[in-house]
């Protein structure tokens, strides 16, 4: 399956199959026109709007976050899938401004040996009698030798 490449006045139109691509210049650059998805079918690119959509009432969260919502089931009765949520844009404007300049250097993590010990218990059961036809009181000690 071949590709068809037109040039009509400022917009390359590239034709392959079914799927008609239509790339714009955007700053010097020929970008692809955001309103064409690659390979979906209608019911999938209706998905894709609507992910949109609760993207933006939702406050931009990142599509992972939205995909997540999904899987978990905390978003329940929206027609949405996990394709058509990985398929959601990124957020410029949620990525700007959380990005350091620098990386932290953080201290190496300590890592405590988990150190097998030898625990013992000396357990000592008595009894303590006045006489022998009265009841005898029963008394428990016990001494603990941590290795």
């Amino acid at each position: 399956m071949g590709a068809n490449i037109d040039y009509s006045g400022d917009v390359f139109v590239v034709t392959i199959g079914k799927n008609i691509l239509k790339f714009q210049p955007t700053e010097g650059l020929y970008c692809m026109s955001p309103t064409t998805i690659l390979a979906l079918t209608k019911k999938e690119l209706l998905e894709v709007e609507l992910g949109q959509e609760v993207q933006r009432r939702l406050g931009f969260p990142d599509r992972s976050g939205v995909e997540a919502f999904i899987r978990i089931g905390a978003m329940l009765n929206v027609p949405i899938g996990t394709r058509a949520a990985g398929l959601l844009p990124l957020s410029i404007e949620n990525v700007q401004g959380k990005s350091v300049e620098k990386r932290i250097n953080l201290p190496p993590e300590v890592k405590s040996e988990n150190k097998i010990t030898v625990t013992r218990l000396h357990v000592d059961i008595f009894f303590v009698t006045e006489d022998i036809q009265k009841k005898s009181l029963p008394f428990f000690g016990s001494v603990t030798d941590f290795g």
